[in-house]
C-alpha cells in the first residue's frame, strides 16, 4: 500500500510496502496552505509562508493528470480522493470539473472514484452545489457549532466572525441533495459546551458530524492556548456519547444498539455510493474527509449504482 499526498504542484510518495505500488487512497491540496480564513488554530497556514511567491497557485494541469493517471491505474479497486486544503475551493469549479474529466478518461470502465472534499463553505454557490451532487462529491463542511463557539476561532483574515456567512451552506448543500457532514474542531472554547454542539447539530438536522481535537504544542512543549487536553477530550466524548445515547431514556432500558434520537455512534463513517459514466464512475467518498474522525451519523441504507452520470443531479 502507497499513501500519496499531493501539495500544489509536487506530488510526494511514502511507500509502505515494497511489493506492487497501488494508489487506492489519496489525500490531495490543490492550492496547498492558501486559504481565504484565518482560523487561529490552523496548524496549516502558516505553511504558505514557505513559497511566497506561489500564493493562490493551483496545482498545474500536468501534475493534476499524472496524479489521477496514476492514481487510476495503479489499482484493481475503487480509488478514494479526498480534497483538502488550505481552501481547495479556491482552486475554482473548472480545476473540480477538470477533476472529474480526468478521472473519467484514465479510469477504467466501472471503476469507482470517490471524491470528497473538505471546505470551510465560504465560497460555496449554486454552481457549486450543483456540480457536487452531480457527482456525488462527500462534502464536510467546517463548522464548530453555533455562533458563540464557531466565531471564537474562525475568523476572516481582516478579524470579522464567519458564523453567519457559513451556516447558510447547511440549507444549500442540503436543498440541491449533497452529501455532506459537519467538520467541528474541539479546541479551547467548545470544549466546555459539548451540549451547545450537540442541540445545534439537532436543531439544524444534520445528521452526520466529525470531532476533531485542536492539539498543538509549541518548541518548548507547552500546549498552545486553544489546544484541548487529553482528559478534556475524553470527558467531552463521553458527554457526546450521552447526549447522543439519550440520557432520559425509560429506566432499565438495556445498553446497546437503537439510540432513541436515531442516530448512530462510530468511529467513522460508510456511506458509499457509485455514479456511472462512459469510463470511470464518479462517487461520494466512503469516508469523512479527514482523518480519524469521531461521528455521530443517521442510519442509512446503502446507495446502489446509478445507471447514468445525471441520475443524481
Amino acid at each position: 500500500m502507497t499513501r500519496v499526498e499531493a501539495v500544489a504542484g509536487i506530488l510526494l510518495w511514502e511507500e509502505v510496502s515494497t511489493e506492487i505500488m497501488i494508489f487506492d487512497s489519496l489525500l490531495v491540496k490543490p492550492v496547498s496552505a492558501t486559504c481565504n480564513l484565518a482560523c487561529d488554530y490552523c496548524f496549516y497556514l502558516g505553511k504558505a509562508e514557505l513559497y511566497p511567491d506561489q500564493q493562490g497557485q493551483a496545482m498545474s494541469d500536468e501534475v493534476l493528470e499524472a496524479l489521477i493517471r496514476q492514481a487510476m491505474t495503479g489499482t484493481t479497486g475503487p480509488v478514494n480522493i479526498a480534497w483538502q486544503g488550505g481552501e481547495p475551493i479556491l482552486a475554482g469549479l473548472g480545476f473540480f470539473e477538470r477533476v472529474v474529466e480526468l478521472e473519467q478518461k484514465h479510469g477504467r470502465p466501472g471503476q469507482v472514484v470517490s471524491n470528497a472534499i473538505q471546505t470551510d463553505g465560504l465560497l460555496l454557490d449554486e454552481k457549486w452545489a450543483r456540480f457536487l451532487r452531480r457527482y456525488r462529491f462527500l462534502v464536510g463542511l467546517s463548522l464548530d457549532g453555533p455562533a458563540e463557539l464557531h466565531d471564537a476561532h474562525r475568523l476572516t483574515r481582516d478579524g470579522r466572525p464567519t458564523f453567519e456567512l457559513i451556516y447558510p451552506k447547511i440549507e444549500l448543500l442540503r436543498d440541491h441533495g449533497v452529501t455532506f457532514n459537519l467538520l467541528a474542531v474541539v479546541n479551547d472554547v467548545t470544549v466546555r459546551h459539548p451540549e451547545a454542539l450537540f442541540r445545534f447539530c439537532l436543531d439544524s438536522g444534520v445528521g452526520v458530524v466529525q470531532l476533531i481535537p485542536a492539539v498543538e504544542f509549541t518548541a518548548g512543549g507547552q500546549a498552545r492556548s486553544f489546544s484541548v487536553l487529553a482528559h478534556q477530550y475524553g470527558a467531552y466524548l463521553c458527554r457526546i456519547f450521552d447526549l447522543w445515547l439519550g440520557e432520559d431514556g425509560p429506566p432499565g432500558r438495556p445498553p446497546g444498539p437503537g439510540p432513541r434520537n436515531g442516530r448512530r455512534f462510530r468511529s467513522g463513517c460508510s456511506r458509499p455510493c457509485s455514479l456511472s459514466s462512459s469510463r470511470a464512475k464518479t462517487a461520494s467518498a466512503s469516508s469523512g474527509p479527514s482523518a480519524t474522525p469521531t461521528c455521530w451519523s443517521r442510519p442509512a441504507a446503502m446507495s446502489t449504482p446509478a445507471t447514468s452520470s445525471s441520475s443524481r443531479t
